[in-house]
């Protein structure tokens, strides 16, 4: 670690996350980050689901631009990914956990710390 830098918690550096309400808008379509959207070759989301609130069971998380997605479901399988600016406000499944850097910290940082084999 280089002179002069902070040892931190995830807890000191994460803000809240959201989770949104289905029956407040029945109708809204998004696009939907499920488990398997992300490569864990190219720790990118990959592919999503278009779907109507509506229609949709799980995965009321909202998620922002530059959040961390780290899959809680078989997490050997490192599907990790930063969410990209034209997913912003979308949803994704309940199977992530969302790691929301707080605005002075550097997302990049986070998702590093999370994806060991990122190179």
């Amino acid at each position: 670690m280089k002179d002069g830098w902070q040892t931190k918690t995830l807890g000191d550096v994460l803000q809240k996350t959201d989770t949104i309400n289905p029956s407040h808008s029945p109708d809204a379509e998004f696009d939907y980050i499920d488990v398997s959207s992300v490569s864990n070759a190219t720790f990118e989301i990959t592919a999503t689901q278009r779907l109507k609130e509506r229609t949709r069971q799980s995965g009321r998380r909202l998620v922002r631009t530059n959040d961390v997605l780290f899959a809680t479901v078989r997490p050997t399988l490192q599907r990790i990914a930063v969410v990209p600016e034209h997913l912003d406000n979308q949803v994704c499944s309940t199977g992530y956990f969302i790691l929301r850097p707080k605005t002075e910290i550097e997302h990049r940082f986070v998702f590093y710390h999370c994806s060991p084999r990122v190179s």
